[in-house]
């Protein structure tokens, strides 16, 4: 999919619903050293900035086909590793324990994939019910 940096601005300054927000160290593609940088998730959409009030954003991430895991050689790191060839592994830092798994669990949540099971096994239940 392409999106045109317009389109990824707009997005990124019109947030209708954020799902999770705050600091991350995230280990860049180039720059290999960790570099703080302030993540918004909203959907399966995960943008990040280089400074919390930065207008825009530096790139975005589309949540799709991933695994959420955690790192072992990083105390609070995790991954985010995608499925196909010469894909990228996103590395991650929080800064702390109880926030490495409220990310984690936030990135687990954000797949289309995700909610398509969720909503599937909510009819399912509903139907029981009936």
């Amino acid at each position: 999919m392409k999106i045109n940096d317009k389109s990824i601005i707009h997005l990124a300054n019109n947030f209708e619903h954020v799902d999770k927000q705050g600091f991350l160290y995230k280990k860049g593609e180039i720059n290999r050293s960790l570099q703080r940088r302030w993540f918004v998730l909203t959907g399966n959409l995960l943008f990040y900035f280089e400074k919390q009030y930065s207008r825009e954003p530096i790139g975005v991430v589309v949540l799709e086909g991933y695994v959420v895991s955690r790192d072992p050689n990083n105390t609070y790191g995790f991954l985010l590793c995608f499925a196909g060839e010469n894909t990228r592994t996103w590395t991650f830092s929080a800064e702390n324990r109880e926030d490495m798994e409220s990310w984690m669990q936030a990135l687990a949540r954000s797949s289309y994939d995700y909610m398509r099971d969720l909503a599937n096994d909510l009819d399912r239940q509903i139907k029981e019910l009936r």
